[in-house]
C-alpha cells in the first residue's frame, strides 16, 4: 500500500502543480492578449486544486475505506479528464506544443490559420506565455506515468 500512496501523493502533487501554471498561465495570457474569456480556466484550476487537496486527506486518512475508493475513483476521472487530456494534451501538447512546431517549420499561413483560427490563436512571440504552454504537457506526462505505476501496482496487489 505504501507504493500506491507515494503514487497518489505524486499524481496530486503533479496535478496541483499543473492547475497553479495552468492558471498564472491563462491569467497572464488574459492580460497580454486582453481575452477576459480566458479567465474561466483558472476558476476551473482553483476548483481541481481543491477537489485534489480534498481527495488527497481522504485518501491518506481513510484509505482502505469504501468512502476513499469512491474519492480516489473520482480523483482519477476528473485527473484523466481536466488535467491529463483537456489542460495536458489539448492545452499544452496542441495549443502550445504542436503550435511553435508548425510556426517554426514555417508552414504556409493558409495551413496555420485553419489549424489555429486567429480569432483565438496568436504567433508565438512571448516565450513566457508559450513555454508554461508547453510545460502543461510535461506535467501531464508525470502524472500518466505515476498513474500508471498505481494502476501496475494495484493490480500486482491484486493478483498476490
Amino acid at each position: 500500500m505504501k507504493i500506491q500512496a507515494k503514487n497518489v501523493n505524486r499524481i496530486a502533487l503533479y496535478s496541483i502543480l499543473l492547475m497553479i501554471l495552468t492558471a498564472i498561465h491563462h491569467y497572464y495570457a488574459s492580460i497580454l492578449y486582453q481575452s477576459p474569456w480566458r479567465l474561466h480556466v483558472v476558476q476551473v484550476s482553483i476548483v481541481v486544486i481543491i477537489y485534489t487537496l480534498v481527495a488527497f486527506v481522504v485518501f491518506r486518512k481513510w484509505q482502505n475505506t469504501l468512502f476513499a475508493k469512491i474519492v480516489l475513483s473520482i480523483f482519477f476521472v476528473v485527473t484523466g479528464i481536466v488535467s491529463v487530456a483537456w489542460i495536458g494534451i489539448f492545452e499544452g501538447g496542441y495549443n502550445h506544443v504542436v503550435k511553435n512546431i508548425v510556426f517554426l517549420i514555417g508552414l504556409p499561413e493558409s495551413v496555420t490559420s485553419t489549424m489555429f483560427p486567429p480569432s483565438i490563436y496568436h504567433a508565438p512571440h512571448d516565450v513566457f506565455y508559450e513555454v508554461t504552454g508547453v510545460i502543461q504537457l510535461v506535467f501531464a506526462c508525470l502524472i500518466l506515468f505515476y498513474s500508471y505505476r498505481f494502476y501496475q501496482q494495484r493490480k500486482t496487489n491484486q493478483e498476490n
